[in-house]
């Protein structure tokens, strides 16, 4: 699921703004329409998206996948953090 998230992040940032068409799509990522169609299936079959009224949309579970920081930070409890001399 991880790399799915990572290598489809672009559609799933911006269905989480809006809903969008896969014609929407092909002409604001200048992907093919096959691109299009096969990031699509992979993240409904996920059930990241789906497919609504206004068109393809995150469900819940998208949105916070969309939001996932792309970098590994490191994390320090205030008892690890190093302290100053």
């Amino acid at each position: 699921m991880l790399e799915l998230v990572l290598s489809r992040r672009r559609y799933l940032e911006r269905l989480a703004d809006a809903p969008a068409w896969k014609r929407d799509l092909i002409d604001e990522f200048d992907h093919s329409r096959s691109t299009v169609d096969r990031a699509l299936a992979a993240l409904t079959d996920a059930g990241l998206v789906a497919a609504g009224e206004a068109g393809y949309e995150t469900t819940y579970s998208g949105r916070r996948c969309s939001t996932w920081p792309t970098r590994r930070r490191r994390w320090q409890t205030p008892s690890t953090r190093p302290r100053r001399s």
